[in-house]
């Protein structure tokens, strides 16, 4: 029978670089359970290739609306693509007649991350079921275990890309695309802006106004989020779901008025979308104050998209939702942001947090006061 030929690569800034037999007895990096990098892409192969490939063959007829045949199958290139704190994911080639047909697999090598995934996997099904008329997270396709291993395959977000916090030349603060195609390069302050503008649409969209479920956790520094960007437009995707419950300890919805959850949401949402690490692995980051005007643009342009539901359930439209953050004195606000500091204080954040909290509280009252 055909054995399309498999080939394995590691992504880095400088390009695919091949994986040798040395390579392989090294252990992935930043992971505790010392995986090598052979069990590693064993595992994905041995997951790929199950009962002859066939759970990709049926993928492959979704993505392509035909079926296609093993031996239509030329080569496999499997590509670590980085090592989170949670998965070692990598990307999936598949060769057809020249053509490239991407996905993606998560991998979770240790008991406390296999539940993580497992987790995920059944999270993002949910989204894909209750989220119709949205496309910004991966679409999973299947799962199992492999080796000790728990692996996902999913929607690979082709031209897509990590983003961070850096320091320029200048030691100017910008946003760094991780671009390992065309080169890592700095993003405008019209790019940025649009860039964190749609991340806080994002996940205002998902936020639910009755049950007061959210994404939660996620961060910047994780490279949850990835963007695209063609012909100077931003496209942006959410990669991951740990979570998707109410925080801040509302959980008995009935004793808690949603206007009040949405609010704390809003104020959780501005000081979540200030943070970041430096490179993505440096000192954590604080975003300069353009990203609490991003994070009132995109969160009312969600709001705006739910408002239906959102007059349902609380018997408020967008304008008179604005009205109300705009009666709240400096003093108030203060008040509003305690509980969420409380509960946030033992997060590795916190300190940074506390540092920037007064001039972010003036900064966000001044930008709602001048919304129209």
């Amino acid at each position: 029978m055909h054995e399309p030929a498999i080939e394995y690569n590691v992504a880095s800034p400088y390009g695919n670089l091949p994986v040798n037999k040395e390579d392989l007895h090294l252990p992935l990096e930043g992971d505790k359970a010392r995986t090598p990098y052979k069990r590693y892409f064993g595992a994905i192969k041995a997951f790929i290739s199950k009962d002859h490939y066939k759970f990709i063959l049926k993928v492959l007829k979704e993505q392509l609306s035909h079926s296609i045949t093993l031996e239509e199958i030329e080569k496999i290139i499997i590509k670590a693509q980085k090592h989170g704190a949670f998965y070692h994911p990598a990307s999936i080639e598949i060769l057809i007649n020249n053509k490239a047909i991407n996905l993606g697999v998560n991998v979770a090598t240790e008991k406390d991350k296999i539940q993580w995934l497992e987790k995920e996997f059944f999270l993002l099904k949910n989204f894909e079921k209750n989220f119709k008329d949205f496309s910004y997270l991966p679409k999973v396709f299947g799962a199992d275990y492999v080796d000790n291993m728990f692996i996902t395959l999913i929607e690979w977000f082709d031209d897509y890309h990590e983003f961070h916090l850096s320091l320029d030349e200048k030691k100017q603060s910008k946003i760094i695309l991780w671009d390992f195609k065309n080169g890592y390069r700095y993003l405008t302050k019209v790019q940025t802006f649009a860039l964190y503008r749609e991340i806080a649409k994002i996940l205002t969209l998902y936020y639910d106004i009755k049950t007061f479920r959210q994404i939660y956790p996620w961060h910047h520094a994780a490279g949850d989020f990835v963007a695209q960007i063609k012909d100077n437009k931003i496209a942006v995707k959410l990669t991951t779901v740990r979570g998707y419950e109410p925080i801040i300890g509302f959980v008995k919805t009935d004793n808690i008025n949603p206007i009040f959850a949405l609010i704390q949401f809003f104020l959780m949402l501005s000081l979540k979308m200030r943070l970041d690490k430096f490179d993505g692995m440096g000192k954590i980051g604080w975003l300069e104050d353009f990203c609490v005007k991003a994070t009132i643009e995109g969160f009312f342009e969600a709001l705006k998209m739910k408002e239906k539901e959102m007059f349902q359930i609380c018997e408020v439209s967008c304008d008179e939702f604005l009205e109300l953050l705009k009666s709240f004195t400096k003093k108030e606000v203060e008040s509003l942001f305690a509980p969420l500091l409380d509960w946030y204080q033992q997060e590795k954040d916190f300190p940074v947090i506390m540092d920037n909290i007064k001039g972010h509280i003036s900064s966000l009252c001044s930008l709602i006061h001048s919304n129209e």
